[in-house]
């Protein structure tokens, strides 16, 4: 029985590490001014996928141009330069998108300066080319603007923007229908204050299957009430919303929201991260798509802790088929990655996620945390922004690489090896089947023996040899063996 549990144990450390082992950490941009919210795109249509970065107390927006290596930024910073404001501007959040359609891909930002309408709102800066970005342009005067994301809400081409205003007064959430000029046509959505106060993030996806985007919007609320709940969109989205049951169980203080289908049964879920009063908790809930009834979700996961899980972002970080979500722990200096054990079809009282596995410790103070497939090798990447205290010009950029794709063909597959040794060969128990040959090498390096390897055929000769310890590396695979001939 003690074996039986210390393999266990084993396994599961082994487990662990190997999840740890799929990010490699690499700080990619230093002397940043409290980077918040970021965004990816090819910003100067080289191919490559570049980072912008929004730096709060700076008045200023970066832009790491990718150079084909994931560790390798170039770094263009941008003053945010406006006549018409006295005071320095606090970009908060960023999107990116053609607005005067020209193919250049501008930026639009957020400014969170908390001057209520004087200069909180929605700006852009163009871009010309060549790397170039002309002065910063108003789009609207929003309070206490914090969150903006694109979405296409009607059946043009173009993008609208969602805008979420960090207050507790009417018509703080809205879209805006933007024109080419950089004005908008349209600021309509839902008024959301009483209940429904301070949203400070918006997800969307079509949650009830009805091809309409939905909003998921995490309001972190005023007198003690801590709320979110679901926007559902009609097809008129520029007259027609309507607000669903709200997530009574977020009652900690919802930050943020991203949806992804966690369980594989076809539709979107919703994983939440709420930090209040130095305290954290993390909730995935299953939504059930048509109608949004009083009880319209299903509460996969929860976990309740004195973290500050401030930030998240879901995909599928290990290739495993299932949806994950990692964390940014602004308490501890962690980014922290929860893998899904769920398999096609598992009913969702079933579905577990795993204890947390730190896979970072080289962060201060992450306040943000998104995924994006940088390097283009299939598998998702992880860009953070290190607050670092807020310090001026003290905080940096992280990319966590993801090499799920290596150890999916190479370390997960070394997990499933054992070997046993007699006096004539050694038997290779649960070898891949891209493994055709292995090769024998002395304590000091010299090649000794080669012999054929398959699935069919996993017994390599010893026969012969000197008694002592030697080293077996099999083919396609980055590692080795120690064999110890008695």
């Amino acid at each position: 029985m003690k074996n039986k549990l210390l393999l266990f144990i084993l396994s599961c450390f082994l487990s662990l590490s190997l999840k740890a082992q799929l990010f490699s950490h690499h700080n990619v941009a230093s002397q940043l001014s409290q980077p918040k919210e970021t965004a990816v795109a090819d910003i100067d249509g080289d191919g490559n996928l570049d980072i912008v970065v929004p730096e709060f107390s700076s008045s200023t927006i970066t832009v790491l141009y990718g150079t084909g290596d994931i560790s390798n930024y170039t770094k263009v910073t941008y003053p945010l330069v406006n006549p018409s404001l006295n005071i320095d501007e606090k970009p908060w959040a960023v999107v990116v998108m053609d607005i005067d359609g020209d193919s250049n891909k501008d930026i639009i930002y957020s400014n969170y300066a908390n001057s209520g309408s004087t200069t909180d709102g929605v700006y852009w800066i163009q871009n010309t080319g060549n790397r170039n970005f002309g002065s910063s342009q108003l789009i609207r005067l929003f309070p206490r603007c914090r969150h903006i994301s694109k979405a296409n809400l009607d059946a043009d081409p173009e993008d609208e923007l969602i805008v979420a205003g960090d207050n507790d007064g009417i018509n703080n959430l809205q879209a805006l229908n933007l024109t080419q000029t950089g004005g908008y046509s349209s600021s309509v959505l839902t008024s959301v204050n009483g209940t429904y106060k301070r949203p400070l993030h918006v997800s969307h996806g079509d949650l009830n299957g009805d091809g309409n985007l939905d909003f998921v919007v995490s309001a972190f609320g005023n007198n003690a009430v801590f709320e979110g709940f679901i926007v559902r969109l009609a097809p008129n989205y520029a007259s027609n919303f309507s607000l669903s049951d709200p997530f009574n169980n977020l009652t900690s203080g919802p930050r943020q929201t991203d949806l992804m289908d966690f369980d594989e049964d076809g539709d979107l879920d919703v994983v939440s991260v709420d930090y209040y009063g130095g305290k954290s908790s993390i909730v995935a809930y299953q939504i059930t798509p048509s109608p949004f009834a009083s009880a319209f979700y299903f509460q996969l996961f929860e976990t309740n802790n004195s973290r500050g899980i401030v930030s998240v972002t879901a995909g599928d970080f290990d290739n495993d088929g299932v949806g994950d979500f990692i964390v940014a722990d602004i308490v501890t200096d962690r980014i922290l990655f929860y893998e899904n054990t769920a398999t096609d079809n598992v009913p969702a009282a079933s579905i577990n996620f795993n204890p947390f596995v730190n896979i970072s410790t080289s962060v201060i103070d992450p306040t943000w945390v998104i995924s994006e497939d940088l390097d283009a090798d299939g598998d998702l990447d992880v860009i953070v922004s290190n607050n670092n205290g807020g310090t001026a010009n003290q905080g940096f950029i992280s990319v966590l690489e993801n090499n799920a794709a290596t150890l999916s063909t190479d370390e997960i597959e070394v997990e499933r090896i054992s070997t046993i040794t007699s006096d004539t060969d050694v038997t290779i128990l649960g070898m891949p089947s891209t493994v055709t040959n292995g090769s024998l090498y002395d304590i000091n390096g010299r090649l000794v023996r080669k012999g054929i390897l398959n699935t069919q055929h996993n017994h390599f000769s010893i026969d012969g040899l000197q008694p002592g310890i030697y080293i077996l590396k099999l083919s396609t695979l980055n590692t080795s063996f120690k064999i110890v001939k008695q």
